[in-house]
């Protein structure tokens, strides 16, 4: 009985060492062209489609104002051909079988792609090279394509233009907002290309010439990259592209290219604390410059298994919160790798300590068994593949990245092998220092529900009142309702709603450029606002709302003149508005008309459409010259007169 147990334990043991798993890279087969194509080849059995994609380098970014939409509608003239039926690539690769065929344009990339069954593998990659490289178009291809491009950006209207010009306007008084691929890795903000109408413009323009010299230019082998991957013999196919995009000699040196960016990481944790969202959620981690691949590899393990683990203690045992999972973003190589969680009022602040405790404590306390999990857990991304042929594209793309950025042939999966107990220690203390953490908390309300709302309804309405008040904090009596005896509107009410709106526009302009200045170049921090955590953000809140109030007011009584009305009474009369200015009439030397003039523009008071209309002239003792805007100004004129006389 001893020898059976051995027996089954040795063929147990066999069949684990014998079940051992292949890199799925492993396949992946890259050659370059003599005339410079790069090619990415993977054959896999199991696959049922074959799917091909290539990429030239060029896009939006090359083009300019008068050219901006060229690129895309290239990319759709790429599609035609008068000797395929239809003169439509898209449509007779349709019709021969393909269950996906399309293509797009980014900034700096336009990319065709196909998807075809297996016994078409190689009839695809052909009908691609024709399709890149040997062309045949006439003016009614043009014709064509640029009617889809139109519709598929639409029709120019003729409000794009002031809409973009405002927009860009408002853009440009409005100070930058934070953003941490500049504030925190000091990366260049990004180059903004030309209005999104102007592709609507220029694309019922371009030319054929245009188009073919553009396609002439950027459509050459060395500035492309082929990919294959489905079930296909590998060695006839590398002969297949060999013959078909080998022979092809066009040459070309332009390009588009992302700027080389070189991320320098600060060493402020990010902090961003925003009250009155429409829910509580979070995301904690750490940012870090990915200039090792293992480093992602890590953390990404690292924060997947801790995700797992404090979904089992906040939401299992809990209940404290319903989504948990990691995640991550970046700009090249600036990462941001977080956990993302959320939670009912009562329990998310104690699911922000849950989850800032266990990052804290697994950097001391992290046991092998725990790292042990998290590398079997994350070999699931490797081994838990699809070989279709999306996720075998995919592959390519990831074997293309590692290439291209980090210049190894190494795989994603073998370095993922050479990661051990002491690599994964060391990473995560290298990355997770306090210096490079991640926080952005979002909280729905801090003292009771919808304050901030609350606080912003109230903060209208005491401005409102303050600004209703504004004229009489000069107490003057002689102005006094009662001893009111006539009074003529001298603003039209909707200008002076306008003027008031654009009070208070331009006072929010001047408070928000005033803070972006003295904590960018003052603290230190221009994100300092939002890296404030409650009590002290909800006492700024509640401050910043009085010091906007203030501001707006100052501007209103100090700066810019405004008179709503003009009261007559038995001594004199008063202009009203933001100040009051009272005038005796024994002070008064004449009262005529006058014609509107640009000069007199700054000593006028009121405000009224017709602007141009006859103003009424007071002249004093002391020669000073007052200008009251009427729509009569003559009826006034005689109003005065009878009523002083």
């Amino acid at each position: 009985m001893k020898y059976i147990a051995l027996l089954l334990f040795s063929c147990a043991n066999f069949s684990l060492h014998a079940a051992v798993i292949e890199d799925p890279y492993q396949n992946i087969q890259y050659i370059q062209l003599d005339n410079g194509l790069q090619v990415y080849l993977l054959n896999n059995d199991t696959a049922v489609n074959t799917k091909i994609e290539l990429t030239v380098a060029v896009g939006t970014d090359i083009e300019t104002k008068e050219t901006y939409g060229l690129s895309h509608l290239v990319e759709h003239m790429v599609f035609r051909d008068k000797r395929i039926p239809h003169r439509d690539f898209v449509d007779y690769i349709k019709e021969e079988g393909a269950s996906y065929m399309n293509g797009y344009t980014t900034r700096y990339e336009t990319g065709y792609i196909a998807t075809i069954e297996n016994n078409k593998s190689f009839w695809i990659v052909e009908q691609f090279a024709q399709m890149l490289f040997d062309k045949e178009v006439a003016l009614e291809d043009l014709t064509s394509e640029k009617g889809a491009v139109q519709t598929e950006i639409g029709a120019y209207q003729w409000t794009d233009k002031p809409i973009a010009s405002l927009a860009s306007f408002i853009a440009m008084l409005t100070p930058p907002q934070p953003d941490i691929f500049i504030d925190d890795f000091s990366l260049s903000e990004i180059t903004e290309q030309p209005a999104y109408f102007n592709q609507k413009i220029n694309n019922q323009k371009f030319t054929l010439s245009q188009v073919m010299a553009h396609y002439e230019t950027y459509y050459y082998p060395a500035n492309m990259v082929l990919k294959i991957a489905g079930n296909f013999d590998m060695v006839k196919m590398q002969a297949h592209v060999q013959d078909h995009y080998g022979s092809i000699q066009k040459t070309g040196i332009e390009k588009a290219a992302a700027p080389i960016e070189s991320p320098r990481l600060n060493s402020r944790p990010y902090q961003m604390f925003v009250e009155g969202a429409y829910e509580n959620h979070g995301y904690l981690g750490v940012k870090y410059i990915l200039d090792d691949y293992k480093k992602h590899l890590v953390i990404s393990a690292y924060l997947d298994n801790l995700a797992i683990r404090l979904q089992q203690k906040l939401r299992n045992d809990l209940g404290h919160t319903y989504s948990l999972s990691a995640a991550n973003f970046n700009r090249n190589k600036a990462h941001i790798a977080y956990i993302y969680f959320d939670g009912l009022h009562n329990e998310f602040e104690t699911n922000i300590v849950a989850v800032r405790d266990a990052i804290k404590h697994d950097l001391t306390t992290l046991s092998n068994e725990t790292i042990d999990d998290a590398l079997r857990e994350y070999k699931k991304y490797y081994t838990a593949i699809e070989h279709d042929s999306n996720s075998l594209m995919e592959l390519i793309t990831t074997a293309q990245y590692l290439q291209e950025e980090f210049d190894t042939a190494n795989s994603s999966y073998h370095i993922f092998n050479t990661i051990n107990h002491q690599d994964f220690r060391s990473t995560l203390n290298e990355i997770f220092i306090d210096n490079h953490h991640y926080s952005y908390i979002n909280r729905e309300y801090y003292f009771f529900p919808h304050d901030i709302m609350v606080m912003g309804v109230l903060s209208l309405i005491a401005m409102v009142i303050a600004y209703l008040k504004l004229p009489f904090l000069d107490k003057n009596t002689a102005c006094s309702a009662r001893k009111i005896t006539m009074s003529r509107r001298i603003s039209n009410r909707f200008l002076g709603f306008i003027y008031i709106v654009a009070i208070y526009l331009f006072s929010a302009f001047i408070w928000s450029w005033f803070k972006h200045f003295f904590f960018t170049y003052i603290i230190g921090n221009n994100a300092y606002l939002f890296s404030m955590d409650m009590p002290y953000s909800y006492i700024w809140s509640v401050s910043d709302i009085i010091i906007g109030i203030f501001l707006f007011l100052f501007f209103c009584r100090y700066v810019f003149s405004y008179t709503a009305r003009l009261a007559v009474t038995k001594e004199g009369f008063c202009l009203i508005g933001h100040r009051i200015k009272t005038f005796s009439k024994t002070d008064i030397s004449n009262i005529q008309t006058t014609p509107w003039k640009m000069t007199k523009a700054f000593k006028t008071f009121g405000n009224a459409i017709l602007f141009w209309k006859p103003l009424l002239k007071i002249t004093l003792n002391d020669g000073e010259e007052i200008y009251i805007r009427h729509k009569h100004a003559r009826h006034l004129k005689e109003d005065l007169e009878g009523h002083f006389s």
